[in-house]
């Protein structure tokens, strides 16, 4: 587009892309930032509830186990048919021994009584309950979880020892695991479970090295009453929540929501800078015209404004140049006819049309004093399709007159315009410029306007001026033609004068 070519155009659109692009990147900031702030926040909530509720779910299944090894205990059920009951894997235990078992004669790994015997340095029983039931952990290879151990009874003894089974004490954590990364840690930092993404990693056992994500919540269970351990940290990572609305993250909707107001302020903008610099390219090709010697050139631009203000200055300005060289015209021409040695009504014409368009609504009048010392007048009526006409001769009371006619404005003393049949109209000003030859008036100007200060004298007496010069030069030529034809001390024709 040819507004942007210029740099007055691109510095207005920028300025309004900036005065928009401010305010609209910080209100969507903020709008992100605050819809970000209430997401995070509900999903905290989320979180913290379901981590608080899987800790609970994987409690209540310890207190389960702990309440099936003391009804063990305190009814003596015969080994077999409680590991027939509770042992599998879809069952509360993995494994489970009694006291009075025997141990079984080659084993291909150790048994349950050794793995005891090797994490109950670390186990504490409790001393409330009947039956006091102890809880330790035993390490698995391969970086496999942990496995808990129940045992009820005495710490050097016990009567029974329970292998939780991994799969029914952890599923409500399995469960709850589709969009948040579990880990469940001891007072002593020890992991005993790690899952992302519903998969259990190979990291249980060892010392707790990750910190906690952004996004993690924190729940403790304590364990030391009922089972004489340190107390679980259930800790749920989320990954960071990104905002979405039909599908598409927020961020990307209010990118688009800003880009298409971006788009419409720079529409409107545009629309808005033509029409303001609509005047000032009016008056560039003005100026242009005006400059190639197209003296009508005028600007159309109709505005209340500063542009209609430098629009109207134009015009007057080119109306102006174009009345002064109209001017430098008619005096131009004015001097031709002069030097020509044209007849003095030719030159009155070419007097009245120039003043014609210097006072286009004024009256004028034009008279002068002709060879024959007769008093002539040529008038213009005011009207712009007027003609120049040659009027009557005047009587000879008015001819007397006249040679007394004196260069006065506020004299109404035989008004060249205030004839019989073109009297003077009332409350018009009149501008009289007379030429006088040796004490007496020889020619005068008469200009009449309804306002006084509409007349700027320049112009007539310009053309007075140089009026002056043309009868001084025409008395001139006949004094010499006189002399030449007449004697000098008679006065009397010469009959050795020169005859044409």
């Amino acid at each position: 587009m040819i507004i942007l070519r210029r740099r007055v155009a691109n510095r207005l659109l920028g300025a309004f892309l900036l005065a928009a692009l401010i305010p609209l990147v910080v209100s969507d900031w903020i709008s992100y930032a605050a819809v970000r702030d209430l997401t995070s926040s509900l999903a905290e909530k989320n979180r913290s509830s379901a981590v608080r509720q899987a800790g609970r779910q994987v409690f209540d299944r310890l207190l389960a186990a702990k309440a099936v090894l003391t009804s063990l205990n305190l009814s003596h059920t015969d080994p077999a048919s409680a590991r027939a009951a509770l042992v599998g894997e879809d069952l509360m235990f993995r494994d489970l021994i009694a006291r009075a078992e025997p141990p079984p004669t080659a084993p291909s790994a150790p048994t349950l009584g050794e793995r005891w015997a090797l994490c109950a340095t670390s186990a504490v029983f409790p001393s409330t309950g009947k039956v006091p039931v102890a809880l330790c952990a035993s390490a698995n290879p391969g970086g496999a979880p942990v496995s808990l151990l129940l045992a009820s009874g005495a710490l050097d003894g016990p009567d029974w020892i329970g292998e939780i089974n991994g799969d029914f004490l952890w599923s409500p954590i399995v469960s709850a695991s589709d969009e948040l990364d579990w880990r469940v840690i001891d007072a002593a930092g020890i992991e005993w479970i790690s899952l992302r993404n519903g998969v259990v990693l190979p990291s249980a056992g060892r010392p707790a090295g990750a910190p906690d994500g952004v996004n993690a919540t924190r729940s403790v269970i304590f364990m030391r009453a009922e089972f004489g351990a340190s107390d679980w940290s259930f800790i749920a990572n989320a990954p960071i929540q990104v905002v979405r609305w039909q599908g598409l993250p927020l961020a990307t909707w209010l990118s688009l929501v800003a880009v298409a107001t971006l788009l419409m302020i720079s529409l409107a903008s545009l629309r808005l800078i033509r029409r303001v610099l609509a005047p000032l390219r009016a008056l560039n090709q003005g100026t242009l015209q005006l400059a190639e010697g197209i003296r009508s050139t005028r600007v159309a631009v109709v505005r209340a404004d500063e542009f209609g203000e430098l629009a109207s200055a134009f015009n007057t300005m080119a109306s102006r140049i174009d009345a002064q060289w109209a001017m430098l015209e008619g005096f131009a021409l004015l001097d031709r006819d002069i030097l020509e040695q044209k007849p003095v009504h030719q030159i009155a014409e070419t007097i009245l049309r120039q003043l014609a368009i210097q006072y286009p609504d004024a009256r004028i009048a034009f008279a002068w004093i002709d060879s024959d010392n007769r008093l002539v007048l040529c008038t213009h009526d005011g009207q712009s399709s007027g003609q120049m006409q040659v009027e009557r001769m005047l009587t000879l009371d008015e001819a007397r007159a006249f040679r007394v006619l004196a260069e006065d404005l506020d004299s109404r003393s035989l008004a060249l315009l205030d004839l019989p049949e073109r009297p003077l109209r009332l409350r018009e000003s009149l501008l009289r410029l007379v030429v006088q030859s040796g004490g007496n008036t020889v020619a005068a100007i008469e200009i009449a306007l309804q306002d006084r200060s509409a007349i700027a004298p320049q112009a007539a007496l310009e053309v007075r001026d140089r009026l002056a010069v043309a009868l001084a030069a025409r008395e001139r030529e006949r004094e010499l033609v006189h002399r030449a034809m007449h004697d000098s001390l008679t006065g009397l024709a010469s009959r050795f004068a020169l005859h044409a």
